[in-house]
């Protein structure tokens, strides 16, 4: 059948599923129909079925949907059971996690956010070139930084400050020897007091370093944490 002119009406079939289905790749199936757990309780299912893996699609398309261009897809459910998105999701109320949930790429809220349970950030040891370290404050908020021994003072810069940012640095001593560090002149520390690594061997400070914009970072420190 290629067309039909009205539609395609079932009779109530009380808690039988009833729908349109299909077979294709051999032996897998699709499934568009509904059914009902009792009285009022009745539910619409878009299905496939064979070895439980077969995913679940909603797609786009330039020109008809059997010959055209595919535009753009979002998948209801993959092999896993993954559900993803070509572009942006927008929830007009309460949006719900149970049980983990990994984010890539950006995630922007508008309004307010409130977290029941932890929320962490990764600890991330930056790569140290010789006496230098950039911190890339687009991979993070909390960074390890091991000084070496050395009379030449270790220099902290920072790349990708936006505002709004609060930013951890664990700085710790060697277990043999000293070191020290200067700072990136965005990096703006309080004048007659500018940090000085603690001078103990394997002596822990922390430094919080928070943005109002994309020029600078403000400093405060915590020395000698035992």
């Amino acid at each position: 059948m290629n067309s039909t002119a009205g539609n395609i009406i079932f009779t109530d079939s009380a808690t039988t599923k009833r729908g349109i289905q299909g077979t294709v790749g051999a032996d897998d199936q699709w499934f568009v129909g509904g059914g009902a757990t009792g009285t009022d309780a009745g539910y619409l299912e878009i299905a496939t079925g064979d070895n439980g893996s077969d995913p679940l699609y909603v797609s786009q398309y330039t020109s008809s949907p059997l010959v055209g261009t595919l535009t753009r897809r979002a998948t209801l459910l993959d092999a896993s059971g993954n559900t993803s998105f070509p572009g942006n999701l927008t929830v007009t109320g309460s949006l719900r996690i149970a049980n983990s949930t990994t984010l890539t790429g950006s995630l922007n809220i508008s309004g307010s956010t409130v977290l029941t349970g932890s929320m962490r950030g990764q600890v991330i040891t930056p790569q140290q070139e010789l006496n230098t370290m950039s911190i890339n404050l687009s991979t993070g908020n909390f960074f390890n930084i091991l000084l070496i021994s050395s009379s030449t003072p270790f220099h902290i810069s920072a790349s990708n400050i936006q505002p709004g940012q609060t930013v951890n640095l664990r700085i710790t001593q060697p277990s043999v020897g000293f070191g020290s560090v200067t700072f990136h002149s965005a990096i703006k520390q309080p004048s007659g007091y500018a940090y000085v690594a603690s001078p103990v061997q394997g002596a822990i400070d922390v430094i919080s370093l928070v943005s109002f914009d994309s020029a600078s970072l403000y400093s405060t420190a915590v020395r000698n944490l035992v």
